[in-house]
């Protein structure tokens, strides 16, 4: 006969006073004891929301068609604005982890490729993943590489 009692959620994470964790929060922030005021001031939600974002979509579209390169080119985006993020964490760490130093100068700058490729490439390639012509697709690269911050006018 069962009992009537419901059974714990052994898998559930709890704090130390039995209320249920928030899940918002990124793993490394809570450990280097950021506040969401600090995350909100540094862009840290801003990119790690804009990463879950171009991630889930890059997914949603690879998961249909696999050989599509909009949806490649937002998995590369997110993978980098994510990992940006992540070093940005991994550096603010004390005491210092390994390796602290490069992954700073990592994390400072990963983001770049991230905002030249998403300017540059996601709205010439929208919606089929293919340039409207082969010379527009090579502008686009052109643009993203060469100069990514100033647009054509």
């Amino acid at each position: 006969m069962p009992s009537a009692r419901p059974q714990p959620d052994r898998f559930r994470l709890r704090s130390r006073r039995g209320a249920p964790r928030p899940k918002s929060r990124p793993v490394l922030s809570a450990v280097n004891r950021r506040s969401l005021a600090y995350l909100v001031e540094q862009n840290e939600i801003t990119a790690g929301v804009f990463a879950l974002a171009c991630g889930v979509t890059g997914a949603i579209v690879l998961w249909q068609k696999p050989r599509h390169l909009l949806g490649w080119l937002f998995v590369v985006v997110a993978q980098l604005a994510g990992l940006a993020d992540l070093m940005a964490e991994y550096t603010a760490r004390r005491p210092a982890l390994p390796l602290a130093t490069p992954a700073l100068f990592i994390g400072e700058y990963i983001w770049l490729p991230a905002l030249a490729i998403s300017a540059a490439l996601f709205t010439p390639l929208f919606p089929d993943g293919r340039p409207a012509s082969p010379r527009c697709f090579f502008a686009a690269a052109r643009q993203a590489v060469v100069r990514p911050g100033r647009f054509p006018s």
